[in-house]
């Protein structure tokens, strides 16, 4: 069952990813997808809800594929469509069943200070960029990254596998970083961090098998460096059905 759910998840990764990146799309792409979904519906080990929401994405998809047939469907409406199948199918309760790895209480810091590194590269600082090899967009300049991700793919799939969707659109929609002939490009500039803001604390809690909340206390100073409050920030890591352990939203705090 994991495999079949895996299959459709990637395709609608990968179908997406080729409509972002202005590839032609055949509608008969969409004979495999409904191929899966057909059998997964009617598997007996789903339970009511799942099986309703398959059908659902079912539906969804036939009257995408009929409008993409027509000729009257733009690559951007496509690929909305796309990312609002794949929102649904990241919902944990699409399928509740699929069992998640476990993870330790380290593993669960290793993967927020991953997380929180990769997304300073896009809210503070920048990634190491040749100032020889630029890029003009209009007025901004860009800058082949030579360091970290040796292409714009690498860096996709890193965000990937380590935030929500929702999370690498909105950092994406951001042009900090984009493809130029499939190539890492940037633009420099850092914001710095908050200086009233101290020590940190952390906490591990398990909500559920797919759900875990990393608390995190910070200490608000003032201008003498002295702690006059602390300020809690929760950040939500879940387990998806595509096999990863993902952050639903993320942000810095500093």
């Amino acid at each position: 069952m994991a495999d079949k759910f895996q299959d459709i998840y990637y395709f609608l990764y990968y179908t997406d990813h080729y409509i972002h990146k202005g590839d032609n799309l055949q509608y008969n792409i969409f004979a495999y997808l409904k191929t899966s979904l057909r059998h997964i519906i009617v598997d007996k080990q789903l339970d009511q809800e799942e099986r309703r929401l398959l059908k659902e994405l079912s539906k969804d998809l036939n009257t995408l594929n009929a409008s993409i047939n027509s000729g009257y469907v733009a690559y951007d409406e496509v690929n909305e469509h796309l990312h609002k199948f794949r929102y649904k199918w990241d919902d944990e309760s699409l399928f509740p069943s699929y069992k998640p790895t476990h993870l330790s209480d380290d593993e669960v810091m290793v993967l927020y200070d991953k997380a929180m590194d990769l997304y300073s590269i896009f809210d503070v600082g920048y990634l190491p960029v040749d100032v020889d090899q630029q890029f003009q967009v209009k007025d901004q300049t860009y800058y082949k990254v030579n360091q970290v991700f040796s292409s714009y793919d690498e860096l996709v799939e890193a965000l990937n596998g380590t935030y929500k969707n929702k999370v690498v659109d909105s950092l994406l929609k951001r042009n900090i970083y984009i493809n130029v002939n499939g190539d890492l490009y940037g633009r420099v500039g850092d914001r710095g961090t908050n200086i009233y803001m101290g020590e940190e604390t952390y906490e591990v809690i398990r909500e559920s098998d797919h759900k875990i909340v990393i608390r995190v206390t910070v200490e608000k100073l003032n201008d003498d460096n002295q702690v006059i409050d602390y300020v809690t920030y929760d950040y939500i890591l879940r387990f998806y059905s595509n096999g990863k352990w993902l952050f639903e939203e993320f942000y810095m705090f500093k």
